[in-house]
């Protein structure tokens, strides 16, 4: 008979999950050696639970399969992502594999996952270890049928245990089902964690955990109409907006089919006229959503962050790519402060001394008056095959 770590690797190639992110941890690290062994595809480990979180999240927002495979204590480390993820939701499957090491051999302490996932809302279930592989196919199904993520809680010692082989499990001779066809559509109002739309979003994920019928929901409340950028936006806001106005009008002729951003300035500018951003999550999500809307075969696909924003969490993103070597394309608007949080000064510097290692890939645009400087360097980086970073110098401050 299989270990568990190996049915239930078998069950994620069984449902096409094309996308696996992983953080070393009992448990965790066993099941995902095993998925590599049977996958096509090599994904290296994550240093960080939140962007690891994240990248799964963006995968699956953009209509591929995917899932985390992390200990009690990391689904903890990335709770920022979790929570958000229930209000923008998913298109395919998302599903995280939490290892819990019940007796804190291989933690920091005893955890109580269990308490903690169910505060946040996220849906889920502790099955048997004979039940897991089918758990975790279910898992699946559910998540893809009220486009939600959803965990499944095992105890990280029961990986080493023997189960039986399920009918599509390690010894099935049984064709695998085809990669679903699950068409990512551009939907802000579900997509895009907003305080413009917090209240609608709070309220349609209140009817799914009900397990309401996504086409009961649709009939039941429509989604707040978009404002226009700059003209509707919040007094606060719209001086910044109006700030970079000119850089958007710029990058709307460059965009691919999916742009990441952050719950801050930049994701005003995926209303009208310029539709220039699809999904967000926390601020400092763009990177890793963008990392994993490149996974999902999206071409063209662009992160846009604020300074604070990059400086808080982005950066975690970049290491991502980096070790996967993926062509990224970001731009982080530099204002020198956050905005959106008070207008709280950066220490000056502090942006440069993040990005230093990344040098060869940073592109500036000094002037946002300078409309060819614009221009030239979002089609410089749009066109490169490797990764840009376009630092965007705008004074005033962006969240």
């Amino acid at each position: 008979m299989p270990l568990l770590s190996e049915a239930l690797a078998a069950t994620l190639l069984d449902c096409s999950v094309s996308v696996v992110t992983h953080v070393p941890g009992f448990g965790a690290t066993e099941t995902f050696a095993a998925w590599q062994r049977g996958s096509t595809t090599h994904s290296p480990i994550s240093f960080h639970e939140e962007p690891a979180f994240t990248i799964a999240h963006g995968a699956a927002l953009c209509g591929a399969r995917s899932a985390t495979l992390l200990k009690s204590h990391g689904i903890a480390k990335a709770a920022n992502s979790v929570v958000d993820s229930l209000f923008a939701g998913t298109t395919a499957g998302f599903v995280a594999i939490v290892f819990d090491d019940t007796t804190g051999a291989h933690s920091d302490c005893i955890f109580d996952v269990d308490h903690f996932l169910r505060g946040i809302g996220i849906p889920f279930q502790r099955p048997t270890p004979d039940s897991a592989p089918e758990a975790l196919r279910a898992a699946f199904a559910a998540s893809e049928q009220q486009q939600l993520p959803v965990a499944i809680i095992l105890d990280a010692a029961d990986v080493h245990q023997e189960v039986p082989a399920t009918p599509n499990g390690p010894h099935s001779s049984d064709p695998q089902p085809p990669q679903p066809q699950l068409r990512w559509e551009r939907a802000i109002a579900h997509h895009l964690v907003s305080p413009l739309f917090a209240r609608y979003q709070r309220d349609r994920l209140r009817a799914k955990l009900r397990g309401e019928s996504l086409g009961a929901i649709a009939a039941a409340m429509a989604p707040p109409p978009a404002p226009t950028t700059p003209n509707d936006l919040p007094e606060a806001w719209r001086k910044e907006a109006l700030r970079i106005v000119p850089f958007f009008e710029e990058f709307r002729s460059v965009r691919g089919e999916v742009v990441a951003g952050d719950t801050g300035l930049t994701s005003l500018f995926a209303f009208p006229p310029f539709n220039c951003v699809d999904i967000t999550t926390y601020m400092g999500g763009s990177v890793p959503l963008a990392i994993g809307a490149m996974l999902a075969g999206r071409s063209g696909v662009w992160g846009g962050t604020g300074d604070f924003s990059f400086i808080a969490a982005g950066h975690l993103g970049l290491l991502e790519a980096t070790i996967r070597r993926l062509p990224l394309k970001l731009f982080i608007l530099d204002n020198g402060a956050a905005v959106v949080t008070g207008g709280q000064p950066i220490a000056p510097g502090l942006l440069d001394c993040v990005l230093a290692g990344y040098a060869d890939s940073v592109r500036r645009i000094g002037q946002l008056s300078d409309r060819e400087q614009i221009r030239a360097t979002l089609q410089e980086a749009t066109a490169a095959t490797e990764m840009r970073i376009v630092v965007v110098e705008c004074g005033g401050g962006e969240g």
